[in-house]
């Protein structure tokens, strides 16, 4: 290492032997540049998150531990409340459109008169519910039969023979031609 700011402050009394002391004692007491400034920008990114840190923890003074637990148990009870509280919910819907759909089945005339002679909360826990449904349904039909439409088949439509209904195959009747001769259409 040249140290010519020494020569020039030293002038005569330069030596070698004082360049080498002089070396020696700079490097045990000081540090390059270079790494100081290294150290220094390290410093800089610890005292960052040092200060990050203690925003953090900030945040959690004053919290009790036990106050925490609770509070976390808390939510775990409201939240399997509000799952219990769904699933009621849709069983309440499926059994409810399970039963409508075998009202209509049954032609009840009016499905509001003939649930409220069934007893439904004994249907709902049902563990056969189809089956217990029919029963019940079948029970208030032989007893209020008034509540039910008649559970006739429907007549099949008519369909197209192709065979003239009119005597002889003809087409038209007598009147139909006439009308039809007036108004200048075929009577073929």
């Amino acid at each position: 290492m040249a140290l010519t700011w020494a020569k020039e402050l030293l002038g005569d009394a330069y030596t070698e032997q004082l360049e080498q002391k002089l070396e020696t004692q700079i490097e045990a007491e000081y540090t390059p540049k270079a790494e100081w400034e290294a150290a220094k920008a390290k410093a800089t990114a610890l005292e960052e998150q040092l200060n990050a840190a203690n925003e953090a923890i900030g945040k959690f003074e004053g919290l009790d531990a036990d106050q925490v637990k609770a509070q976390i148990a808390d939510y775990k009870q409201r939240a399997e409340a509000a799952e219990k509280d769904r699933d009621e919910k849709l069983a309440s819907a499926a059994f409810d459109s399970k039963l409508e759909n075998v009202l209509r089945d049954a032609k009840a005339k009016n499905p509001k008169l003939v649930r409220g002679a069934l007893d439904i909360e004994k249907l709902r826990k049902s563990k056969n519910q189809d089956a217990d449904i029919a029963a019940a349904i079948e029970a208030v039909r032989k007893s209020d039969g008034y509540l039910f439409g008649t559970v006739e088949a429907e007549p099949a439509p008519a369909g197209g023979t192709g065979v003239s209904p009119l005597p002889g195959g003809a087409k038209y009747t007598a009147d139909e031609l006439s009308m039809r001769k007036a108004a200048g259409l075929p009577v073929e």
